[in-house]
């Protein structure tokens, strides 16, 4: 794997239309290109293509991802936002996620994280590596005299990750994952980004 490349793509998604907007998801977009850049790491998608994608938006960094990858490349994909579990499956929210929602609404407007881990496959990754910051909160609270429609705060896997893959999340299974310590929140990261920074500082 002489001529394998280091390949990333990043989004962050603040600004959600119809669900409570988040506040360092765009940010830690910001930060993670340029600490995965001076990793060595060719981040795909331009600056202005890594925050508040919408359906389209994601799929189509997807295809460009796709596109850049050479088999033995090494990947590694990092989504901040709102994410959530429905059934067996995780799904990652564009910002043009529509409210209210069903499971059905799932299946057509969300992306399937699974996707995203198949298709990086697909196109040949030696090594791929997920970070999911999500999600930071239950953004489709249940609507009074209405029922949950069975959401689980934190993300898990539909099926263990292929061989040569990995996935960290922010949040396991019926957790949540922070986007500020407070509403003064100084700092542009959420707390998740900022921790994981930190260790990718590290020399020791």
């Amino acid at each position: 794997w002489a001529q394998a490349a280091r390949l990333a793509l990043v989004i962050g998604n603040d600004a959600y239309l119809h669900l409570r907007t988040l506040k360092k998801a765009g940010g830690d977009a910001t930060t993670m290109a340029s600490e995965l850049g001076a990793a060595g790491f060719s981040v795909v998608n331009e600056q202005r293509y890594q925050r508040n994608l919408d359906r389209r938006g994601m799929y189509g960094q997807l295809e460009v991802l796709k596109t850049r990858i050479r088999p033995g490349d090494e990947v590694v994909v990092f989504f901040s936002g709102h994410g959530v579990q429905v059934g067996a499956s995780s799904y990652l929210l564009p910002v043009d996620f529509p409210y209210p929602a069903n499971e059905q609404t799932f299946l057509d407007e969300a992306i399937a994280l699974q996707r995203f881990m198949d298709d990086v496959k697909a196109a040949g990754a030696r090594f791929s590596l997920f970070i999911i910051d999500a999600c930071r909160e239950n953004p489709l609270p249940p609507r009074a005299g209405t029922k949950s429609i069975g959401l689980s705060r934190g993300l898990n896997l539909t099926q263990e990750p292929a061989e040569g893959q990995m996935v960290l999340f922010a949040a396991g299974k019926d957790q949540t994952a922070l986007d500020r310590l407070s509403e003064n929140d100084p700092d542009p990261n959420g707390v998740f980004t900022r921790v994981l920074v930190k260790h990718l500082r590290r020399t020791d």
